[in-house]
């Protein structure tokens, strides 16, 4: 007896499914409902969004607080305070400025700048801050720092837009920094820097 040969059964073509692209993620999705604007009148173009409890610093608060960082080169932008009281007594509070660069590498500016910052207090933490829908170089530098007899712990974000170094930094008492730096981290994201088109002048 001759055995036929066993008929070959056809593989099902396998249909392809294309696989969705990740629809990119827009700025105004990362801003918190509730928070507030702040575009600092001397930085046009510039804006940051943070919690509804962020107000202006009065002129006699900004007097009494000790600064962030003492850098005579920048320019201060803003000089916000959380009024969201707090356990130990401290306002958390927030300050921006900014300053052209001077090197073409961003840690060598920030040693430069910062060094004896982290010098006297306590450097914790030094990372590359990504934002999620900018490409801005940045760095994130958490210290631990005793402020006028307080234990301060100190969050500043230096951002480098194209030939500008900004300077963005939370203070708040130390025991409250872990807490809070879920928050400043999602304020950081909705910073951005947007180009100031002229409006044309009519002929």
């Amino acid at each position: 007896n001759v055995t036929p040969p066993p008929t070959l059964t056809p593989v099902p073509t396998e249909t392809l499914i294309p696989t969705p692209s990740p629809t990119p993620i827009s700025y105004e999705s990362l801003i918190p409902a509730g928070w507030k604007r702040f575009k600092p009148e001397a930085a046009p173009g510039m804006e940051i969004w943070l919690p509804s409890s962020y107000v202006q610093q009065t002129e006699k608060e900004k007097q009494a607080s000790t600064p962030i960082y003492d850098i005579e080169a920048t320019r201060p932008l803003m000089a916000l305070k959380d009024n969201t009281k707090s356990p130990y007594l401290v306002f958390t509070t927030f300050e921006g400025s900014v300053r052209p660069t001077f090197s073409n590498n961003l840690d060598e500016m920030i040693d430069s700048e910062f060094g004896a910052l982290m010098r006297s207090g306590r450097l914790l933490e030094r990372d590359n801050f990504i934002f999620v829908t900018e490409t801005y170089p940045a760095r994130r530098l958490i210290i631990d720092k005793t402020v006028n007899g307080v234990n301060a712990g100190m969050a500043i974000y230096v951002v480098q837009v194209k030939g500008d170094l900004y300077y963005l930094g939370f203070v708040t008492a130390f025991n409250e920094l872990y807490t809070r730096l879920p928050a400043f981290d999602q304020s950081m994201q909705t910073f951005r820097v947007v180009p100031i088109i002229p409006t044309p002048v009519p002929t």
